[in-house]
């Protein structure tokens, strides 16, 4: 399987992705995980409500500063106020459980992880056997954080993003079925353009960029571990060349990559994006004009419009994250794998158990026996 292949978005990362969450949400710390991320779910709930009640209000503030109503305009004040009391600290509170679950999250993980590293001697072997696995304290440190916290931030977008869908689908398809169709449409075709040119590509940059970064990060502390020996045989140049070419590798697969990431990727994502400022307006306007609907409804549609839009859009919102992180998953996999190979060979894990033989030798006896005599 090459590289390539092997980073692009399908089965097979989620397939991989699994074999290492699992470890955590099906070991001994499960029902305090699972019920930590209910709460986070119940949160979730009651943050898309709350939502929904204000985008109604904000849709009543403009329509009554329309009709000139000063007391729907500060019944509706009153309202928002209200909702916003209860909104703010329950959002906090969701961000704060969900760091919490992150770090229990990563303090198992790395747990298990040095505890395979260390177990058989994988930590002396992954150097002298295995060429391919670069950088294993990178994977420790900073893939499995990487892993913990954006897994787990991706997987609560993806719950709100579905309660938001249902709740502000019964409000925009209230007021234009038309414009929810046109909504669902548009972002189709945004998420199938950005997965299919820019999926494969970011990714494997991605891939690659971690790796080089680590190589060189590791080159440097190369030096500052062995800084008296390169002294000594006064090896600065070689080794000012060694690392050169390491952040020569860094900086040109860096250059591809914020071309495809900054250049191209954003010229579509913002193009695509912006034009959304203007579609409920566009849809709305001639119902607006006949008398059909108040002004406020077109704030109220676009609320609705724009978080749909956001919900379904999750890939293109967050693809740079999601490349970034796809590569550390391929990364951490891989390190997984070889850990778990290296762990059914210590004796003891796999069904064998290590046998010390004791063989007694007379004839050194004899001569341990005769030189100390003499």
């Amino acid at each position: 399987m090459t590289k390539g292949k092997r980073s692009r978005f399908n089965l097979k990362l989620f397939k991989r992705f699994w074999a290492i969450a699992k470890l955590y949400w099906f070991g001994e710390e499960k029902r305090g995980a699972i019920a930590l991320l209910a709460l986070l779910g119940c949160l979730l709930l009651a943050y898309t409500f709350l939502r929904v009640s204000l985008n109604q209000q904000q849709g009543v503030l403009i329509s009554s500063l329309a009709d000139k109503d000063a007391d729907r305009f500060w019944a509706a004040v009153r309202i928002f106020l209200g909702v916003l009391i209860v909104y703010v600290p329950l959002f906090a509170g969701y961000s704060y459980f969900r760091e919490k679950l992150g770090v229990y999250w990563r303090r198992w993980l790395t747990d298990n992880f040095l505890g395979n590293y260390f177990q058989g001697r994988a930590f002396y072997n992954i150097g002298n056997s295995n060429t391919e696995l670069d950088n294993p304290d990178q994977r420790i440190s900073e893939d499995i954080r990487s892993f913990t916290q954006e897994s787990l931030r991706f997987l609560l977008v993806i719950i709100v993003s579905i309660f938001q869908i249902v709740a502000f689908s019964g409000v925009l398809w209230g007021i234009s079925k038309p414009l929810v169709m046109c909504l669902i449409i548009y972002a189709l075709f945004g998420n199938v353009v950005t997965t299919g040119i820019f999926g494969r590509i970011l990714v494997k940059l991605n891939f690659e960029q971690l790796k080089r970064e680590a190589n060189f990060r590791f080159a440097l502390v190369r030096i500052r571990e062995n800084a008296e020996s390169i002294a000594f045989y006064r090896g600065e140049e070689r080794e000012y060349n060694q690392v050169k070419q390491q952040f020569d590798k860094a900086y040109d697969n860096f250059n591809l990559l914020i071309l495809w990431q900054e250049l191209y990727l954003g010229l579509f994502a913002n193009g695509y994006e912006f034009i959304i400022y203007i579609i409920p307006q566009v849809v709305l306007a001639p119902r607006i004009f006949n008398g059909e609907l108040e002004v406020g409804i077109v704030t109220e549609a676009g609320g609705a419009f724009f978080t749909i839009f956001r919900s379904l859009n999750i890939i293109v919102d967050r693809f740079q994250s999601l490349a970034n992180f796809a590569a550390g998953i391929n990364r951490l996999y891989d390190f997984h794998e070889y850990l778990e190979a290296e762990r059914e060979q210590v004796p003891g894990v796999s069904g064998e158990r290590e046998k010390i033989d004791t063989v007694e030798n007379g004839r050194l006896a004899w001569l341990v026996a005769n030189f100390t005599d003499s």
